[in-house]
């Protein structure tokens, strides 16, 4: 296990995926079943209150921790749109605060549950 800086952590990330369990239907056995075969998966980092599985690359699984995930990427979406348009400055920390940490290229960093990735995404992108 390792534990490193959140936002280092999403610096370096490609992709973070939320599984998707229907909750009337949620079978804990998946989640423990995830966590037995750690084989399939190359490291186990921990974040303190949020765990994830590397997947391939930088794509990672999050298994505990989505919700705060979430909020910090609204968190630091929010404080984009609070300063935009309001100095070189602050338009260049904008660019930065997107490409390390909202943001993998032209693609969102962060899938949540299917139900809610639209919204994530029109959130995030202001459409």
């Amino acid at each position: 296990m390792r534990v490193t800086n959140l936002l280092e952590f999403l610096d370096g990330v490609q992709s973070l995926y939320v599984p998707i369990y229907n909750v009337r239907e949620f079978d804990m056995f998946n989640l423990l079943e995830l966590l037995r075969n750690e084989i399939q998966y190359t490291q186990k980092i921990d974040l303190g209150l949020i765990y994830v599985y590397k997947k391939k690359n930088s794509d990672y699984i999050i298994l505990d921790g989505a919700n705060r995930l979430l909020s910090l990427s609204l968190l630091l979406h929010a404080v984009c749109e609070c300063y935009k348009s309001t100095t070189p400055q602050n338009e260049q920390a904008i660019k930065t605060i997107r490409k390390k940490y909202l943001l993998n290229d032209a693609k969102i960093k962060l899938y949540v549950q299917k139900d809610s990735q639209e919204i994530y995404q029109k959130i995030i992108f202001g459409v």
